[in-house]
């Protein structure tokens, strides 16, 4: 996710996003800095950054959900998502999901799950490392070997 690159390095620029917004940035702002000030209203690009960045989540959730049909659930994971739930649990996110017509049904069958847990992808690599030790045959389900 590019947009998810732009926010995830080490600061943001003014042309990056001034002509998106036609707001002006006079000084390089460090992501932490984005969060915080978005967060707090205090700075109306950090805000529109954080709430783009919101809607581009639910975007791609809505093509993940119409295109896999995952009837197990959607699950946002990550820090920066956690971070942001109260953003999350504005008509942002539901109306970047759910802007597909007739679709829409089929997405709101798909329980969509906000998860909170900060080390989400620790535990993971930690469980297939578990399996990967003692269960052989995951060992054949995990990797794909072209031929």
């Amino acid at each position: 996710l590019v947009f998810h690159l732009e926010i995830s390095g080490n600061e943001i620029k003014e042309e990056q996003f001034a002509n998106i917004y036609d707001i002006s940035i006079t000084e390089e702002v460090l992501n932490e800095e984005i969060v915080k000030k978005g967060l707090e209203e205090k700075c109306q690009i950090c805000k529109a950054t954080l709430e783009f960045f919101v809607e581009t989540i639910g975007n791609i959730s809505g093509n993940i959900g119409v295109y896999t049909l995952p009837y197990g659930g959607i699950y946002v994971v990550g820090s920066l998502s956690v971070t942001l739930q109260k953003i999350y649990k504005t008509d942002i996110f539901q109306k970047a999901l759910l802007h597909r017509g007739e679709q829409n049904e089929l997405l709101r069958e798909i329980p969509l799950i906000l998860v909170l847990e900060k080390s989400i992808g620790l535990i993971g690599v930690v469980e297939c490392a578990k399996r990967l030790a003692l269960e052989p045959e995951f060992v054949e389900s995990a990797y794909f070997t072209p031929r």
